[in-house]
Parts: C-alpha cells; structure tokens; sequence
C-alpha cells in the first residue's frame, strides 16, 4: 500500500480478503470439532438403544418416585381442599 503502485482499496481488500480467509479455516476448524463431538455423542446414544444397557429397571429415578407420590397423594384426596 505505501509504494501507491495499485489504489488503496485494493490493498485494504486483500488484506480484509486474508484476514476472513484465516478466520475462515478457523471457523471450520472448529465446525468440523463440533460436528464430530455431536456425531459421536449421537453414536454412544444408537450403541446404549441397541444394547439394552441403559437405566437399570431395579431401582426407579428420582423424577419417578415423586410422580409416585403425588400420584398416591391425590387419590387419597391429600390435595383436595
């Protein structure tokens, strides 16, 4: 840009141009990351469903047991005012 062999905009597009190129592979860099750590998150969830291993039938969640007794509490009429 300082010899003014070629107009000012020329030089600042092609720096603009290398710049958003490096962050370009940047970018996809990370996208290609990301994708993978998805794939194999959606991979370990095919192998748990196909293999019958996942919550054990034996002992019910937490979510479980506190539907149980709001379940027992309303047929009891515990909540009816």
């Amino acid at each position: 840009m300082r010899a003014g062999v070629f107009p000012r905009w020329v030089g600042l597009l092609l720096i603009i141009g290398a710049v958003l190129a490096f962050l370009g592979v940047i970018w996809q860099i990370i996208f290609v990351g990301v994708v993978m750590i998805a794939a194999a998150g959606l991979a370990w969830l095919g192998v748990a469903l196909l293999s019958g291993k996942g919550a054990s039938e034996g002992e019910p969640s937490l979510v479980t047991q506190a539907s149980r007794k709001w379940r027992s509490k309303s047929i009891t009429g515990a909540n009816v005012r």
